[in-house]
This record gives structure tokens, C-alpha cells and sequence, in this order.
């Protein structure tokens, strides 16, 4: 009895969805579509048992898919569809694709089990709308890539090999475990032109299926908009951008748009495309740096998917690197997971990522967290409106200025000044002029401006202001403070148990080691830094910190501004500075480009050269030109880690002047006599007691001095300098000693191996001896180690000069036993070559007017310096060797 009743209860319901598949073959509009496939899918849902569900994943899946390779391969379909629906038989299939009939028969019967086909007959066969679309090149592709090169079905024994955790390295991952292979699934494919092609028709494919990102992210609001270049600027650079159907796509939505769309891939794709009227083409791997510098928008689609979070690090960061701090945007199109319900498509795609790339399909929060790890800021996260799809647009700029810009607005200061929005950025001859001439202005800007923010706990431009400061996660209490000796200042003051902190240094923060921002460290009127710890105050009249210094005056940043940043704030001198205490400060610090050595200072030099009324050359001013000639490096400070030095020393060495640039670099940057021609710590020569007594005589005649620089006033890049002078000066002729305290001759040096062997030129050399001291700092620099790699070696040999620019003397007084002394300093120097000397001449012209009105011709007497040097010698003892006070002989010479 229940069993009629079913039977006629279910008849209804049979009739309703044969209506509803009569119904489905009309055409339905895509929302209507989706709604009745929902609906569909239920009921199937609904009506299978557990148990067929099981079964299917099971047993019938990976049957379907190698049935759906094999009918691909073998051209079935095709064959099929060529008929054009007159059926075509086993034996005609077989014959055509060279197969056995056998196999044909059993493959086809599974593919008209699941619809790819249709039985016209016993062995007779008809193309059906599914037939159709699997033979088009793009789902021809789509079986061919994702069977032939899938590593998924084998993730259960990779994973019992390998310990259950997600693979992190996409060159050790599933993909070479399962093919024992070294190369990474792209490498893999990019050997195979047709695996290439069937990869990038199946990409394009899968973009055709889905709404474009431009139709429904604001492109004209978000970039086209805020475009700053003119037609022959790049307005868009797609990253990895395949074939190009992204371009195109835009192009044909925006045609009026200014501006060039630039796609960027790997060699073997760029090498196979067509030209296409408005796109430029570009190769290049996205894990290089970016060639295409301040664009307004660099867009990837279905890149970082592809990729294991640090190898999406490093390719986010070679992107911020081309960004335009302010300007340039980062679109990044991806499939972002939902939380909860995620569809079939995109759950399974996470796995087959992971499988050969060790990649991941991302979540929201996901992705947030990857690109806000390398400094950049999520401005938004845009959502298809397509509810079933979960496609989206990361929308990303440069952090810091984002943070400065809340800054400002909550101190309700109205303008902010950025260099890299102030100033062109690029090495083209518009963006060179505009630095040349606003590099010049840094000492006005510094000066004139109400605040200098520093980012001081940032080791890059992209890194932001704002940082999480330890230890304030504890259980705190904020009270409010007003004082009652100055009523104005109040706001909250944050109480804290337990928490000890020691003295802060701001002087350890990132932002010290950058050669560019000492200048804003001097001139700048009053600063606010944001270091790792807390905030740092400083002003004319006044420094102090937030944690480490409480005091009332810092209880209230805003207060903080308002009683210390009026405009009438006390001005500072520089003069009370010493020029080679500045340069010293400014020769540890880094470069990114060693061509910025002189311009980074140009804010300084006009602040100098205003109190001192001077004339600036090369890193040194005129009026005291010979006394800063005498610099040298600080050896102890760049040391090398195998560098034969005490413990004692290295125990006050940074660890960041074992990595830090060293000697003379192989690009010309400024003459020989200038500090800025090398890197590394700059000091003074010693030399000795008899400077400090004033007892120096400088001796050397300065006949005239010039640079050529890309700048007025000397403030630019140096391409040639001369000193000419007329000086005493002798060869040193090759000269042999006895090493240790039992010769007559003890000597000290400091090398810097790179090898460990003995014979490594030393950095310097000093002699002590009875009737002397002597000592000889050497420029390091590989063109000249030579001259000097014989000193370890017991030996001078000839060729290279002392030029004595001072000399001293000290009268012995026997009261207190104080012998007489005779003292030189002075520089190391040696001709230079012919072919060096025509080259320099090209660069200094044929004639040069100097600054006294004299027309001087080049010389052939010119020098090159390759060190300095200082001794003492006391004439009141037997001096055995008699060089060193004879054969000195005067000479008019020019130094390069």
C-alpha cells in the first residue's frame, strides 16, 4: 500500500521536471540561468543517495577525465563535429585515428555516458553541444595541460613521503616529486610549444567566461583619471600578462584613454605574438627588477596564485621598487576565496595550485596580510558583482605616504612635501634638469618647512611610517593629564607595570645609515621622528622622546607642535660644525647610487657656503683646500670578515660595515684628490703631535682649482677636477727594511684579505723606528693596489711619489727630555697613464680658464693621489736613511 502511494506521489514531480527540461533548451537570460542550475543541482542533491555520491568520486571521475584526454588526443571529437550531426561509426573512428577498434569502443562509451557524445545506433556515434565545445583550442588545451602536466592525483603518497604540511618552495614541490624533474612547472611547460600554447589559449578562455575586471572596477575613476604622463608615458603595464587578451580587452573599453598599455612575459611568449595596434611588448620575468619606472598602474592577473607566499613577496617588491610614491598603483586581479560556501571551481583550483606550484588561491584576509608584509597599503579590495564568482581586485599603493598624509591631517597642517611627488622622477633628461635644479633647493625646503616627518624605523621608502612598538600590548591604564604650571599642555598619559626600557639611540635606526637623509638631519628646522620604539622630538630649542625622556612637554603631540613649531623658530649655524666632522657623518651612511655621492649633499653645501662665503670643489672648500686634502679611509671601520684585527677592535665594529661599500668604484664619480671619489668612513690624516701643537706650516701653493659639474656651483655630478699647485715633492725609490724588533726596523700594518693569503696589499703601513715614524694610508682601490701589494712583501718599489704639502718642526727642550722634531704630510701620488691623461684632457677641453684669469694649457706633470702620508723624523739621532730629508725637489704640477 505505502509503496502506491510513493509511486503516485512521485509521478507529479516527474512531469514538473520534464517540464523544466523541456523548458531549458529555450533560451533563458544568464541570472535566470544560474537560478535553475542552483535549483537543478539541489534537486540532484536531494535525490542521490550517499552512496552513488561516494561511488562516483571514487570510481568514475578519474575514468571520465582520461576517457576526455584519450577522445582529444585521438581527434575523436573533431571527427564528430566535421560530420556536422550525421553519425559516424566505431569502425570510421578507429580507422581515422589509427587506433584499435576496441579501444574506440570502450572510450566512447564512456564519453556518451557523461554527454561529450551522443549513441546514434550499436557502434554509430553523434556529435552533441558538449562535443562542440570541447574541440575548440582553447578546451582541447584545458585537457591536455591540466592531465598531462597535473600533479594532483598523486597528493596522498606526496604527502605520506613528505609529512602533511603545504609545500613553500615551488622548485620542491609535488610537481617534481611526481615527474622527477628539477624545474618548476613553468620551465617545464615553457620547453614545449604546443604544452605553451595550450596553457595560454586555456588562460584566455577562462577570461572570456567571466566578467572583466574593467567592467566593473571604476578604471576612470582609479587610474585614468590621476594620469600624469603624457601619449608617450605608460598608463598601464601588464605583469605576466600572456597573451594579452587583458590589453585588448582594456583597449577596446578605453580606446580615447592616453597613455601606452605595455604587456610584459617571459621571451618565449613575448617572441610569439603578433603586433597589436596600442600595445607595446615587452620581455621580462617579474622575479627581475621592474624596467618600467613610475607607471601609473601595474596590473597581474592570476599571478600570486600561482606562487608560494615569499616568491609573492618577491615579486611585490620588485614592483614597489618601479612604483611612484603617490602616484603609481598596483592592481592585482585574483580569484579570492571566500570564507564560507566556496564554490567547486575555485576550492579545488587551490589544491591544483599547491600541487605544481606550491601556490595557494588566497582568502580576502589572505591576501591582505601578503601584500601589506612588504610595505604596501590595501587601499580597497573590489568584488566582481557576479555573486557566484569569486574573482577581485586588490587595489595597493605605497605605504608611507598614506601614512604621512594622516599625519598632517590630524596636526591640521594643510600642505605636505614629498620628494618623490615634488620632484620627476627617472634618469631621462626632463626628470635629470628637475632634480638638478630641486636638489639645490633642499636647504630652503629643510629650513622653510613647518615639520620634517622621518620615517626612521623604515629600511626602505615603502616600508611606512607607522610601526607596532613592543611591549604596549600589556595591561595598560590612560589617564588624562593637564599641568597645572602650563595649563595648555594636557592629553592622555598611557601607565604601564613592569614594562623597563632602556635608552633609545635614534642614531640606530634605519633611517641614520641613508646617506640622503643627513641633510634633513641638519637643516631641518624641527623633526619628528617615528622610530621602532617611540617618538623622537627634536628642534632648535629642544629635544626629547615619548618613553624614554617622559616629560610634560611630549605628553601632547599636537601641544608638542604648537608651543615648539612656531615660525619664528631659533635658526641654526652650521660654521660651529667643522666641514670634516660633517663629512665624516656623511661617509658611513649607504648610497643606493654612488653618482648621488656629491648631489646628496647639495642641500648642505648651499647652507655651508652661505655662512662661510666659499667656494665648494669636489667635496672640499677652497679656502681650506689643502688641509682637507689630507683625508683618509677609516680601515677599522670596513673591515673584511677574514681581516687580520684584534678582537679588541672588532668589538667596536658595526656589523653593518662588513657589507657596506668599500674603495674606489670602477665608475668615475669625481678627481682623485676627493674624498667623494671613494666609499667607505672618511677621516683625517694623522698627523701627529705637531698639528695638535699648531705647529704646521703648509708649504704647498694652490696656482688654481676647478671642477666640471652637471650644476651650478659645483652641486651636481663631477665629470673632471684639477688642483694645480706647485709643491715639493720626490720619487721614493725602492727601499728594503728587516721585520720584528730585532732589525733595525719595526713596522705595524692592517690588510684586508680576501684569501687569507700573506701577500694581501695592506690597507696601511707604519713604520716606528728610532730616528722616525712613518705612516702611509693607502686609497683602496684595485686600479692602484699594485703600486702598494709590495709592501708585505719587505719592498717600495719605484714609481710612485710623496708631495709634501706641510711641514713642521719642534725644538727639542732638554728640561723635560723632549727631543727636536721634523715633521711632512702630505699625499701619495703617481703619474698617470697616457691613455688616461688624453681622456681626462677630452673631459677638461682643450683650454680652461681659471678662477684667477689665467688661460692655463694642460701639463704633461699630472698626477693622480693614491694615498697620504705623514712622519716624524728627529735630526738630532743618526738617520740612516737620508731620503727622507734630501731629494725633495720643487715642482708646478696639476693633480686629477
Amino acid at each position: 500500500m505505502a509503496s502506491r502511494q510513493q509511486s503516485a506521489g512521485g509521478r507529479p514531480l516527474l512531469d514538473q521536471l520534464s517540464v523544466v527540461e523541456t523548458a531549458s533548451h529555450e533560451p533563458l537570460d544568464e541570472r535566470t540561468r544560474k537560478e535553475a542550475l542552483a535549483v537543478a543541482k539541489s534537486i540532484v542533491s536531494a535525490l542521490e543517495k550517499p552512496e552513488e555520491v561516494v561511488m562516483r568520486y571514487t570510481n568514475e571521475i578519474m575514468a571520465h577525465r582520461v576517457s576526455l584526454r584519450m577522445g582529444v588526443e585521438l581527434g575523436l571529437f573533431r571527427m564528430l563535429v566535421q560530420r556536422d550531426g550525421t553519425p559516424v561509426s566505431a569502425e570510421g573512428l578507429a580507422e581515422q585515428a589509427g587506433a584499435e577498434l576496441l579501444l574506440v569502443v570502450r572510450i566512447m562509451r564512456v564519453i556518451c555516458a557523461i554527454g561529450f557524445a551522443k549513441e546514434a545506433g550499436v557502434k554509430s556515434y553523434v556529435a552533441t553541444r558538449l562535443t562542440k565545445a570541447i574541440t575548440s583550442p582553447a578546451m582541447e588545451g584545458a585537457m591536455m595541460i591540466c592531465h598531462d602536466y597535473s600533479s594532483t592525483w598523486q597528493l596522498p603518497q606526496y604527502f605520506k613521503a613528505h609529512g602533511y604540511t603545504c609545500p613553500t618552495d615551488s622548485s620542491d614541490c609535488p610537481f617534481q616529486w611526481v615527474f622527477k624533474t628539477k624545474r618548476t612547472y613553468f620551465e617545464t611547460i615553457h620547453e614545449s610549444p604546443d604544452a605553451m600554447k595550450a596553457f595560454n589559449d586555456f588562460m584566455k578562455e577562462i577570461r572570456s567566461t567571466r566578467k572583466f575586471w574593467a567592467d566593473w572596477f571604476p578604471v576612470e575613476k582609479e587610474i585614468i583619471s590621476g594620469f600624469g604622463g603624457g601619449a608617450e608615458d605608460i598608463l598601464l603595464v601588464d605583469v605576466g600578462g600572456g597573451n594579452g587578451h587583458d590589453l585588448e580587452s582594456f583597449l577596446a573599453l578605453f580606446p580615447q584613454a592616453k597613455g601606452h598599455l605595455l604587456l610584459q612575459d617571459l621571451p618565449g611568449t613575448i617572441s610569439n605574438l603578433k603586433e597589436k595596434e596600442g600595445v607595446r611588448y615587452m620581455a621580462h620575468d617579474f622575479f627581475t627588477p621592474q624596467p618600467i619606472k613610475g607607471a601609473r598602474a601595474y596590473y597581474t592577473h592570476f599571478v600570486l596564485h600561482d606562487w608560494p607566499d615569499e616568491k609573492c613577496r618577491e615579486i611585490l617588491r620588485e614592483l614597489m621598487s618601479a612604483m611612484k610614491p603617490g602616484y603609481s598603483k598596483l592592481i592585482l586581479n585574483e580569484s579570492i576565496l571566500p570564507d564560507t560556501d566556496c564554490s567547486p571551481w575555485f576550492a579545488t583550483n587551490d589544491i591544483n595550485m599547491m600541487a605544481i606550484l606550491a601556490g595557494m588561491t588566497r582568502s580576502r584576509s589572505q591576501y591582505i596580510e601578503l601584500v601589506e608584509s612588504v610595505g604596501l597599503e590595501v587601499v580597497k579590495v573590489w568584488r566582481s558583482p557576479d555573486p557566484e564568482d569569486a574573482e577581485g581586485v586588490i587595489e595597493a599603493v605605497l605605504k608611507t605616504i598614506k601614512d604621512a598624509v594622516k599625519i598632517v591631517r590630524d596636526l591640521k597642517i594643510r600642505y605636505l612635501w614629498v620628494d618623490a611627488l615634488c620632484i620627476i622622477q627617472g634618469r631621462d633628461k626632463e626628470a635629470q634638469a628637475d632634480w638638478d635644479f630641486e636638489s639645490s633647493q633642499m636647504c630652503q625646503v629643510y629650513e622653510g618647512a613647518f615639520l620634517t616627518l622621518a620615517a626612521a624605523s623604515a629600511s626602505t621608502a615603502h616600508d611606512g611610517i607607522f610601526r607596532r612598538v613592543p611591549n604596549l600590548n600589556v595591561h595598560h591604564l590612560v589617564l588624562l593629564y593637564k599641568s597645572t604650571s602650563t595649563p595648555e599642555i594636557s592629553g592622555p598619559v598611557i601607565i604601564q607595570p613592569g614594562v623597563k626600557r632602556e635608552s633609545h639611540n635614534i642614531i640606530e635606526e634605519p633611517l641614520c645609515d641613508r646617506a640622503w637623509t643627513l641633510q634633513e638631519e641638519l637643516l631641518s628646522s624641527r623633526a619628528l621622528y617615528y622610530t621602532n620604539q617611540e617618538l623622537c622630538w627634536k628642534c632648535h630649542s629642544l629635544s626629547t622622546a615619548e618613553l624614554t625622556h617622559i616629560t610634560p612637554q611630549f605628553v601632547s603631540l599636537q601641544k608638542q607642535v604648537e608651543v615648539h613649531g612656531g615660525t619664528n623658530g631659533v635658526k641654526r649655524t652650521l660654521v660651529s660644525q667643522d666641514w670634516n666632522q660633517t663629512v665624516w657623518q656623511y661617509s658611513y651612511r649607504n648610497l643606493t647610487n654612488g653618482r648621488d655621492k656629491l648631489p646628496a649633499l647639495a642641500g648642505l653645501v648651499e647652507k655651508y657656503r652661505r655662512e662661510k662665503n666659499d667656494t665648494f670643489l669636489a667635496g672640499h672648500w677652497k679656502n681650506d683646500l689643502c688641509h682637507s686634502l689630507l683625508w683618509t679611509h677609516n680601515p677599522l671601520a670596513h673591515p673584511r670578515p677574514n681581516s687580520r684585527i684584534s678582537s679588541t677592535y672588532l668589538s667596536f665594529i658595526s656589523p653593518k660595515s662588513l657589507t657596506r661599500p668599500y674603495g674606489r668604484p670602477a665608475t668615475y664619480r669625481a678627481p682623485s684628490w676627493s674624498w667623494a671619489s671613494v666609499d667607505g668612513e672618511i677621516r683625517r690624516c694623522v698627523t701627529s703631535e705637531l698639528e695638535k701643537e699648531k705647529s704646521w706650516t703648509q708649504e704647498a701653493t694652490i696656482l688654481g682649482c676647478f671642477t666640471i659639474s652637471t650644476m651650478p656651483d659645483g652641486l651636481g655630478e663631477i665629470s673632471y677636477g684639477e688642483i694645480r699647485l706647485s709643491a715639493y715633492i720626490r720619487r721614493v725609490p725602492p727601499i728594503t727594511w728587516t721585520c720584528g724588533r730585532s732589525g733595525r726596523l719595526d713596522y705595524s700594518f692592517l690588510s684586508d684579505p680576501s684569501s687569507g693569503s700573506s701577500d694581501d696589499a695592506p690597507r696601511w703601513i707604519r713604520f716606528t723606528g728610532p730616528q722616525y715614524s712613518i705612516h702611509i694610508d693607502r686609497d683602496i682601490d684595485s686600479e692602484y693596489d699594485m703600486e702598494l701589494d709590495s709592501l708585505l712583501n719587505n719592498t717600495i718599489k719605484d714609481g710612485i711619489f710623496l708631495l709634501r704639502l706641510f711641514t713642521g718642526s719642534r725644538p727639542s727642550l732638554k728640561l723635560i727630555e723632549r727631543p727636536a722634531v721634523v715633521g711632512y704630510s702630505g699625499l701619495v701620488i703617481r703619474p698617470i697613464s697616457k691613455e688616461k691623461y688624453l681622456s681626462m684632457q677630452k673631459k677638461r677641453h682643450d683650454r680652461i680658464d681659471m678662477e684667477q684669469g689665467d688661460t692655463v694649457t694642460a701639463i704633461e706633470l699630472t698626477y693622480e693621489r693614491v694615498g697620504a702620508f705623514s712622519f716624524l723624523i728627529r735630526p738630532d739621532r743618526s738617520v740612516q736613511d737620508e731620503f727622507w730629508l734630501n731629494g725633495w725637489c720643487k715642482e708646478t704640477l696639476a693633480l686629477v
